[in-house]
Order: structure tokens, then sequence, then C-alpha cells
């Protein structure tokens, strides 16, 4: 019933399909757009679960850890010189990263951007409470807003105290305005197009001389994969410019090949939007002919909800909202065109957006 009737539930989620139809249409162009509603449900399915997984010691227990480390035990991080960061992203049961660590005993530090630590810090130190009693490794576990000045300071500090870092590399939930004119970001190759992603991490570990552990954890399956790929060690020769750049590739490669492979695993297709220039998409001219058939044109278009009672139509191909009536927007959800007034239609028309 999801996404098609119009009853508040369903229109909670309209924003977030909205642009998650839109996000597939730019990067993930060979998925159709009558796929994109089940493409929506199987992403937020998987969300659903990895908040479950975080502190289920079943799945704790039974992950197939991958290790292509150098290191023939993970454990051995803990007792080395050499501070360590944990690079992840929210793919598969992208939450279990941090119960792993918790359950052999390291002293962990989460670091996570503001809106993140305002809303979900309480519920990261609950489900890491949970895990640490009832395995009794009596670690320690740390989150920290990536916006404080102080954080550098903070972080030193935790380091000394042996513990390990563990970041997010897609957990930022926006960039602003003016991407290319921001110092913090970098623009990398993503899915044979281009977006801005944040590069503190890789500047606060040249500075640290950090290890850098990539890790992805992938559903296949009945198993979880936890995949440890080959670390990164601090590089003297390279400068820091050029060592951010190898560390955020290096990265992004990796989490595209696997992206590619479980693509509903990976929730920033809801907000990946907010990472990329908007002003690259061009307005296509409407030359398209359509036999009238009475029909919404999903293919471009998708209305959404925003807030309480407002409610626009988004142009899938340069993310421009036009804003609508509710009784618009429930004509367009439920296909019921003949419903919307004359003049309203001809608009709609001359747009495509019913065809």
């Amino acid at each position: 019933r999801i996404f098609r009737s119009t009853n508040d539930k369903d229109d909670d989620f309209s924003k977030s399909f909205a642009f998650t139809s839109a996000n597939l249409n730019s990067f993930l162009p060979h998925i159709e757009s009558s796929k994109h509603k089940l493409f929506f449900k199987k992403c937020l399915f998987n969300q659903h679960l990895s908040s479950i997984e975080e502190d289920d010691f079943n799945t704790i227990d039974s992950l197939n850890v991958i290790n292509n480390t150098s290191f023939n035990n993970i454990e051995r991080i803990k007792n080395l010189q050499t501070p360590t960061i944990f690079t992840t992203f929210h793919l598969g049961s992208y939450r279990i990263l941090n119960s792993f660590l918790t359950k052999h005993g390291f002293n962990t530090t989460l670091i996570v951007d503001e809106d993140v630590y305002i809303a979900q810090k309480k519920s990261f130190i609950k489900g890491w409470g949970k895990v640490d009693n009832h395995y009794k490794q009596k670690s320690s576990f740390t989150v920290l807003n990536a916006e404080k000045r102080s954080i550098l300071l903070t972080l030193i500090r935790l380091i000394k105290n042996n513990n390990v870092l563990i970041v997010y590399l897609d957990g930022n939930t926006g960039t602003g305005e003016k991407l290319n004119k921001n110092p913090n970001l970098m623009k990398i190759n993503f899915l044979k197009n281009t977006m801005f992603v944040r590069k503190g991490f890789a500047f606060l570990s040249n500075i640290l001389k950090t290890n850098i552990v990539p890790v992805l954890s992938y559903r296949d399956g009945d198993k979880i994969n936890l995949h440890f790929f080959k670390e990164m060690t601090y590089d003297k020769t390279f400068s820091r410019e050029d060592s951010i750049k190898q560390i955020i590739n290096y990265n992004f490669e990796n989490f595209e090949k696997y992206l590619l492979k479980y693509p509903e695993q990976w929730e920033g297709w809801f907000y990946m939007h907010k990472w990329f220039d908007l002003k690259k998409f061009k307005k296509h001219p409407y030359k398209k002919l359509y036999t009238l058939k009475n029909k919404t044109n999903y293919e471009r278009y998708i209305p959404f909800k925003y807030c309480v009672n407002q409610y626009f139509l988004l142009d899938k191909t340069n993310y421009n909202s036009y804003p609508i009536s509710y009784e618009i927007y429930k004509n367009l959800w439920n296909d019921t065109i003949n419903s919307i007034d004359n003049k309203s239609k001809d608009e709609l028309l001359k747009i495509n957006a019913i065809i």
C-alpha cells in the first residue's frame, strides 16, 4: 500500500522516496523508475534491520569476518603504538562494526556530524552499553561532535588512552551550498558521476599519522559479512594534499565496488543529493511527445509531502520542485487525473508531468 495511498503514514515517506528515486535516476539509471518503490522499501528494511542487529548477540557472534589486513588477528590493533581509524559506510548491517569492536574489548570513539550527535548520541551509547555489559570486556565508548573546535585536542587525549576511531564517511547529513568553494570538501568521481565529500577525517589522519582500516558490512544471503580491507599507513613521502586524496579515493573506490553489488543495502540513497552540485543538472526541454493516457509521468516527476501541509512536485532530471495543492498531490499519486481542474491539468500537461 505504501506510496500508492495518501494516508498520513505513507505521506511521511514520500519526500525521502522522491529524492531516492531522483538519486537512482542520476547514479543508477539502469534501474527503471517502476522498480524504485520496491528498491526504496528494501533500503528501509535494511536500515531497520541494522538498528535491531546492533545489539543482537546472535548476529554479532555469527558474523563472517573477512580480514584482508596485515594483522592475523584484528585484536592486535589494540596493542599497536600507531593510532588507528576504522572508516566505514552506511551499508549492510552498518552498526555492527561498533558492536564487534566492543565485543573484542576496543576502546572506541565514534566521530559524527552535529545533527547525528544531537539526534542519536543517546541511542549509540545505549546500544554500546548493552553489548559491553554482555561481553564484559570493560571497554569504553565515546561519541564526539565533529563540528566542535576542540575535537582535535580531545582526539589526541583519547588516542593516548588507546582509543581507536570510527568514522562513517557517508555520515554527513548535508554539506551546504557552494560546494566547490567549501575548503572542507573534496570532489571525487563516484558511480560515473561526481560528488563532494568531507575530507576532515583524512586531514586528521595525516596530522596524527594514523593507520586507516576501511571496513564494510554487507549481507550475502543469510550471512552478514564484516570486511576489513588492507590498511593504509602513514607515508611521510606524500604531501598532505596527496595523502588526503589517496586516502579518500581508496575508501570510496572500495565502497563503490560493493555498493554496485548490494545497492539496496545503502541508506545513502535517501540523502546523497546533498553532496553534489545540483546546478549541473540542467533543465531539459520538453520535446518528448506522449499519447494522452491520463497518467502521472513517474519516469520524470514525483509528488511529495514536505512538513505539515506543504506538497511539491519534484522533477527528477534537475531536482527542481514545484508547489502543488494537496488535491493535485493526491490525484497524481492515485492517477485520478480527470479529477484535476482543467487549468492545473493544462499546466501539468505542458511540462509532461501527466501524459
